[in-house]
């Protein structure tokens, strides 16, 4: 699980390959289903999500995403 402000928190299930499942999230864009990469998790920093896919969007192209600070798109 991880947190950041404010108030927000994800569970994810690693997949393989930097690739995770969200399993459950709480007061965030990401939703149970979606899909993502990351290479890294630093304490204090910022989340760098890349190849998002989420599940309400599937015909939408992966997305980038920061947890933690600003967006990238």
């Amino acid at each position: 699980m991880f947190e950041w402000n404010p108030n927000r928190c994800c569970l994810a299930e690693f997949l393989g390959n930097d690739k995770f499942l969200v399993i459950d999230a709480q007061n965030c864009k990401l939703e149970i289903g979606d899909t993502f990469t990351t290479t890294q998790f630093i304490l204090n920093n910022p989340l760098i999500i890349t190849d998002l896919i989420q599940i309400r969007m599937p015909e939408n192209s992966p997305k980038k995403y920061v947890a933690g600070g600003a967006n990238l798109d």
